[in-house]
């Protein structure tokens, strides 16, 4: 039974040690989102398109790994939700599943960066939302 208690105690340690602790993380106080401070487009999101928003620009080479993730070895996806007007702006980037360690924000920039162009309904652009994940691995892992 004591070996049971010492295991546990073990699994909850570890599975703890991977939340990113605000007070440890750099960027903690750093927004992980992006909202347009001009939104022209407040039509009603489509979700039954027929052709999906697209980021335009090759955004995966963009990214920067930043240096509290490299040095505290942390790998991983984060996913990001971001809506483009039917005038192909960025309205909005959301980190959905996040990292920390400067990660997210390291998403949020590189997501602001980049074109897009919107969906079509009929043949129209629409406002509509994607889901952008961007995974980070350190070289050698």
């Amino acid at each position: 039974m004591k070996n049971l208690y010492k295991l546990l105690a073990l699994i909850v340690i570890t599975s703890c040690a991977s939340i990113p602790n605000p007070a440890e993380d750099p960027c903690y106080q750093k927004p992980d989102f992006y909202l347009s401070e001009s939104v022209s487009d407040t039509s009603q999101i489509v979700e039954d398109f027929d052709e999906r928003a697209q980021v335009l620009d090759p955004y995966q080479s963009k990214v920067t790994y930043p240096y509290p993730a490299v040095s505290n070895g942390v790998m991983g996806k984060v996913v990001a939700e971001v809506t483009i007007s039917k005038n192909d702006e960025l309205q909005e980037v959301r980190i959905v599943e996040g990292l920390g360690h400067c990660l997210n924000q390291e998403v949020v920039r590189v997501l602001t960066n980049v074109s897009y162009k919107a969906a079509t309904k009929d043949g129209k652009p629409v406002r509509s939302k994607i889901t952008v994940p961007i995974n980070f691995r350190l070289v050698g892992n």
